[in-house]
């Protein structure tokens, strides 16, 4: 089968949170950006993994988070604000929490998370700076002749049966349980676990 070649500055392999977050940041910058995940949801634990409560510091809501995540929270609670109606102790919250919860001063369903990533993403999507492959999962890594440290491609293939070749500037590896890393080399010879030197 013959694989696509995509170019881009930086392919993100995995949408979990962090993964997604850092599209969203890179697409903002400017940057050409391509997002592989191989379920059909972004998110990871806030959605497909079905955390979506949170464990957070108390002062998140005024301190200790970023200008993207305030938007992710506060488009959240307008989501259950408009598509719900509140109860009277639900209107006198300082800080509606839809799912009641104690852990966190947030708690929603893992699909409205979906939906709400999908929404801060779509912008970036439709100016074509952004490209997410759902149902794509990273098979293959190969590295530079010039630079044997650098990544030149990464191979990945669909549920639709496409296999696709990307070459980016940088890549991320932003699974949860870095998937990409035993692909790209042996164990304390190319990569270390934890902690390195420099």
């Amino acid at each position: 089968m013959t694989a696509a070649a995509i170019t881009c500055d930086i392919l993100v392999v995995g949408g979990s949170v962090g993964g997604t977050a850092a599209a969203l940041a890179a697409s903002e910058a400017g940057a050409s950006v391509c997002l592989i995940e191989e379920t059909n949801w972004l998110g990871g634990q806030l959605t497909v993994q079905g955390v979506c409560t949170p464990d957070e510091n108390r002062y998140i809501e005024t301190f200790g988070r970023t200008r993207r995540y305030a938007a992710f929270r506060n488009a959240i609670r307008d989501y259950y604000r408009n598509e719900f109606t509140l109860s009277a102790a639900g209107k006198a919250q300082e800080y509606f929490n839809p799912g009641s919860c104690w852990v966190s001063a947030l708690s929603f369903e893992p699909s409205v998370a979906a939906r709400i990533l999908a929404g801060l993403l779509l912008p970036f999507q439709q100016a074509g700076n952004l490209r997410v492959f759902h149902n794509t999962r990273a098979e293959s890594c190969s590295f530079s002749a010039e630079d044997p440290d650098m990544l030149a491609s990464v191979t990945a293939h669909s549920d639709s049966g496409a296999r696709l070749v990307f070459t980016p500037r940088f890549v991320l590896d932003a699974t949860d349980t870095g998937d990409l890393l035993p692909m790209c080399g042996s164990e304390n010879v190319d990569w270390v676990i934890g902690a390195e030197s420099h």
